[in-house]
């Protein structure tokens, strides 16, 4: 948190993704606007040559690419002034490689399973996966999909949300800490 604390909102990106619930991308969305960031992106999970009809199978893989638009989220492209990045899920190895490896980036990863994309994260957050979270989707039709909690998360998985809300009080300790003093 003290080195998030001296980077400017203006240098902070949040990556969304369509893989995730609205709830998670706005929480993200939401702590990020209270540090001053305005840039918001997201990452899609990209199939090649889906299988789709014209009725129930879409060529989109993403449950939630509809939610994360309407959150005013654009297709991930990373500007190369970001010091901090932060990322819901994982993302591909070339996308990884595109973000971690600048001078001085920061790139704080929030994600369900260990990958190897994650070696590259100065900061990983396990989360819970959709399962293990009530939360909503939005669907390509635009329609909002409820899902309910079935199970608890494993380990120390919290929802973004958890985690996001403890990263805030503890920056709000430091801070009332730093004017004491």
């Amino acid at each position: 948190t003290e080195s998030l604390k001296k980077v400017d909102g203006s240098s902070i990106a949040g990556i969304g993704s369509a893989e995730f619930t609205n709830e998670e991308n706005q929480a993200l969305v939401d702590f990020l606007k209270k540090r001053g960031a305005t840039d918001f992106y997201y990452h899609a999970r990209e199939v090649p040559n889906p299988s789709h009809d014209d009725f129930l199978i879409s060529a989109d893989k993403n449950p939630n690419r509809a939610g994360v638009e309407a959150l005013g989220m654009k297709p991930l492209s990373v500007d190369r002034r970001y010091q901090v990045l932060f990322v819901l899920g994982t993302l591909s190895p070339s996308q990884v490689a595109s973000l971690a490896f600048e001078k001085d980036r920061q790139v704080i990863f929030f994600a369900t399973h260990q990958t190897d994309e994650l070696e590259a994260a100065d900061l990983v957050f396990p989360t819970a996966m959709f399962a293990e979270q009530a939360g909503t989707f939005t669907n390509k039709k635009g329609m909002v999909q409820k899902i309910e909690k079935a199970f608890n998360p494993p380990g120390e998985a919290r929802t973004v949300r958890e985690i996001l809300e403890e990263l805030l009080a503890v920056m709000r300790r430091e801070a009332f800490k730093g004017a004491a003093a």
